[in-house]
């Protein structure tokens, strides 16, 4: 403040048109930084639906989420009951919405940064954060949404039939789910964590700390089984089995299977393709082209 009267006091004996402008950018700063530590007004709703017409004119909606948008107002009509929020407790003039809190949360988990996300939606920092953690909790708590496996006789035939259709002439017949692992980086664990067995979650292959994520899914893509299976060291078979894959195996009906890559062990209900000199049969390659 003493600086600024004694600019203003320059101003007052100013005798040319240098320390005149001095004067004049100094106060724009000023009134910059008075602007900062007042409280922002988020105009949220407007935005959104600006993004939503835009993306629609640009053909662009699945690209941003991933999904169609049909598929967004379900996955919104699903979470809503869990995603509701008085807005008699906001101090926001325009308090974030449910559809809001889908969008953020699906551009998140496609790869966006939280400055995109505060860009776009007109969120602090601090509600993109929270915004996140409330549609995960809703997908967790959703029980539309979760990952079971089938049932019933019917249920694991209406997959069989799925693969069995989407192969050339029917050859993947008896198919009722795609097996295979994925290799999550983490940081470093503490000891503590892991009862000193550090060593354990290090992956000579991928040369990082993780852990080994198992998934099973249907011709669709949509996951029939997932778990954190084991350390990151373990491998693929291994990590199948301590997942409980043999109680898994129990459940398949007569006759069908899992199709998985090489690092599983060939059965009668997990099927393999051809590996090092038997790919050098033809019959074996189309077997491993079609299986693909």
């Amino acid at each position: 403040m003493k600086s600024f009267l004694n600019l203003v006091n320059q101003y007052l004996n100013a005798t040319d048109e240098e320390e005149l402008d001095n004067f004049l950018l100094f106060h724009e700063y000023y009134s910059s930084n008075n602007a900062i530590n007042e409280r922002w007004v988020y105009e949220r709703k407007s935005a959104f639906f600006k993004l939503l017409v835009k993306l629609r004119h640009q053909g662009k909606f699945r690209e941003r989420f991933r999904m169609s948008e049909g598929a967004f107002n379900r996955l919104v009509s699903l979470l809503e009951p869990y995603l509701q929020r008085d807005s008699r407790y906001s101090r926001a003039k325009d308090p974030v919405f449910v559809e809001m809190i889908v969008a953020i949360g699906l551009r998140w988990l496609s790869g966006g940064t939280y400055q995109e996300v505060e860009d776009c939606y007109n969120v602090s920092t601090t509600e993109a954060y929270r915004c996140r953690e409330k549609f995960l909790d809703a997908i967790l708590s959703c029980k539309e949404l979760c990952i079971e496996l089938p049932d019933s006789p019917e249920a694991w035939e209406t997959i069989r039939r799925g693969f069995a259709e989407k192969s050339s002439f029917g050859v993947i017949n008896g198919c009722v789910g795609a097996i295979d692992g994925f290799f999550q980086r983490t940081i470093r664990p503490s000891k503590k964590c892991v009862c000193g067995n550090v060593v354990a979650y290090f992956s000579g292959h991928y040369e990082h700390y993780g852990v080994n994520c198992l998934g099973i899914c249907d011709v669709e893509g949509r996951y029939l089984y997932f778990c954190v299976a084991s350390p990151g060291k373990t491998n693929d078979a291994l990590s199948f089995v301590e997942a409980g894959g043999n109680k898994i195996l129990q459940l398949l009906p007569k006759g069908a299977y899992f199709v998985g890559d090489a690092a599983y062990e060939l059965s009668d209900q997990v099927i393999i393709p051809f590996t090092g000199p038997q790919r050098d049969n033809y019959i074996n390659d189309a077997f491993n082209f079609k299986k693909k």
